[in-house]
């Protein structure tokens, strides 16, 4: 057997297209499914949504990180930390953290599906964001 080599994710090239790249999921019904990245690409209005939702979470995430910038800058805790509602209530630097790990969280948490899948789930996971989008 020919030693394989070990590459780094990093040291790939960079494709030019979605044209034979794939993902893998699960569908509506929890079934394991390849789906095409060229197809997502074409789907109506997805795209414009997914890069609103992307500018958004960026925008969120860089809110987080000033704060958090200006905060660590006081030098210390500020005002009483009883009063924080995070779980973290140690320093308001660590609970910054913690809101910076839900919004990085949410992000993991949306589902793409068509309404018609949408539909189909008998029991929708309550821990997931369902975005519907029209079928072709």
């Amino acid at each position: 057997m020919a030693d394989l080599e070990i590459v780094k994710i990093s040291e790939l090239p960079e494709a030019s297209s979605f044209a034979n790249l794939f993902t893998i999921g699960t569908d509506a019904l929890m079934r394991s499914v390849k789906v095409s990245l060229a197809a997502l690409a074409s789907i109506p209005g997805l795209s414009s949504s997914v890069q609103a939702l992307s500018t958004q979470i960026s925008g969120i995430e860089t809110a987080m990180a000033q704060m958090n910038s200006r905060i660590t800058s006081l030098g210390g805790s500020v005002g009483d930390l009883s009063g924080l509602e995070t779980a973290v209530k140690t320093s308001i630097v660590a609970a910054i953290n913690e809101l910076v790990g839900i919004v990085a969280t949410i992000s993991n948490k949306i589902v793409f599906l068509t309404e018609e899948d949408y539909a189909a789930l008998s029991n929708p996971d309550p821990t997931k964001i369902y975005m519907t989008y029209e079928a072709q």
